[in-house]
Order: structure tokens, then C-alpha cells, then sequence
């Protein structure tokens, strides 16, 4: 006695399920930004390019290697702090910059969402997207070091002005004494003179 049974729609749907699978991971693997997911042991189970161009560690590297946190956060305080805060912000955040090491010793900082209680994935513990704004805060600081500068400079031009007003008053100042000292020297010689003539006739005078 036996019995048969047609599973050509479940096999159908099995390819289907796996062709769509591979879909996802392919477009996953290609998105033009850092994902990353997690099993629920903590194991990092998704890497994608991006997180591999922009920390230099390749997937092998990191996917379910029990060290990957200890790779991509080699100062252990940072570490700490930064899982700490992690786990207070839980699996629904937005915007988050945090500091990621790189393969070649560099920081780079990443802006990250977790989307893991808005849009969950079966097998996928938690899961996030990133965005390294490593250029972007580098711009910034130099900005602010410019701004900082051109402060600096703004300080330095008023005191130069300054001195420059405290110079041309008294440069003024000294060119109304020297023409007031040219005023008294020609009143002094104006009046010398008719003195001199009157003292130089006076023995004439007193002998008349």
C-alpha cells in the first residue's frame, strides 16, 4: 500500500521563497549603505559591502566572530560606554553617531538607526542601518577651527584699529602742539624784535 502526494506547489513555493531570499540578500549586500544584524547570541550575522568599505574588514572577518565587537571597538572603556548606551536606546532609534575602528587604525564616525522593533526580521535579533559622516564632521571641526581663527583675527583687527586711533590722536595731538609751538615762536619773534629795536636806542634816547 502506498500513498502519494503532490507537492509540486510546495516545492514551487520553496524555490520561490529561495529565489526571493536570494533577492533580498543581494539587494541587502549592495544598498549604498552600512547594515549590519545580530543573531540572538550577539553574533553579528550580516555585514554588508558597505561596512566592509568603509571599516576595511571583510565579512569573513567579522560574521560570527565572537571577538568582531572587540575588532571594531579596541578601546575597551568606549566599548562599554558605547553598548551600554546601545542597550538604553533599545531596537527603534534614529540617528545615532558613534565611533567605529577601522582595519587600517583609522575612526570613523557612523550615523546609525536601528529599525529592528519597527520592522522585524525572523532569525535576525536586531538589525540597523548606518551612514559613515567621518567627511562631514572632519568639514565641521574644520570649519569650527576656521571660525575660530577668523575670531581670533577679528580680536587682532580691533586691537589694531584701536591702536591705530590711539596713534592718529596722538599724532594729531602732536602736530596741534607743534603748530602751537610754531605760533608761539613767531609771537616771540614778532615781539622780539620791536624790543630789541626799542632796547638798542635807549642810550640814544636817554642822551637826547
Amino acid at each position: 500500500l502506498g500513498v502519494d502526494i503532490d507537492i509540486t506547489e510546495q516545492k514551487l513555493a520553496e524555490k520561490a521563497l529561495r529565489e526571493n531570499e536570494e533577492r533580498l540578500r543581494l539587494v541587502l549586500e549592495s544598498i549604498p549603505v552600512m547594515m549590519d544584524a545580530f543573531d540572538a547570541e550577539g553574533n553579528i550575522i550580516m555585514w554588508n559591502s558597505e561596512c566592509e568599505r568603509v571599516t576595511g574588514y571583510s565579512a569573513k572577518e567579522i560574521i560570527r566572530n565572537p571577538k568582531a565587537l572587540e575588532i571594531l571597538y579596541p578601546d575597551e572603556d568606549y566599548r562599554i560606554r558605547m553598548m551600554a548606551e546601545w542597550a538604553r536606546l533599545g531596537g527603534n532609534f534614529r540617528n545615532w553617531e558613534w565611533e567605529i575602528g577601522c582595519k587600517d587604525g583609522s575612526i570613523k564616525t557612523i550615523i546609525w538607526s536601528n529599525l529592528s522593533d519597527e520592522f522585524p526580521i525572523p532569525g535576525w535579533a536586531g538589525w540597523g542601518i548606518g551612514i559613515d559622516i567621518s567627511d562631514r564632521k572632519h568639514a565641521e571641526e574644520a570649519l569650527r577651527e576656521s571660525e575660530h581663527q577668523l575670531r581670533e583675527k577679528a580680536v587682532e583687527l580691533e586691537q589694531t584699529l584701536q591702536e591705530l586711533r590711539r596713534t592718529q590722536t596722538q599724532m594729531v595731538q602732536n602736530e596741534k602742539m607743534s603748530s602751537l609751538g610754531q605760533l608761539v615762536a613767531g609771537i616771540a619773534h614778532e615781539i622780539n624784535n620791536p624790543v630789541t629795536f626799542i632796547y638798542g636806542n635807549l642810550n640814544h634816547a636817554r642822551t637826547y
